[in-house]
């Protein structure tokens, strides 16, 4: 088996300053409006609702607290 890639924090945030930068570059040309960038990054789409039943269950069981 393959060894798995091994990235750096700062390989990360490397890259993700290209990104923003290259997110600032298109909006300088206006090649996107903010809006239309902001879905892009978004991580849900634009409208998406999300909705916990029982909210302080989901917490519990994400960060595995008790009540």
């Amino acid at each position: 088996m393959a060894e798995p890639a091994k990235i750096t924090m700062e390989e990360i945030d490397r890259e993700h300053r290209e990104e923003r930068a290259r997110d600032a570059e298109r909006l300088r040309r206006g090649e996107v409006t903010p809006m239309e960038l902001q879905e892009e990054n978004s991580f849900l789409p634009w409208g998406y609702e999300v909705r916990f039943v029982d909210f302080a269950a989901s917490l519990r069981r994400a960060y595995a607290v008790d009540p």
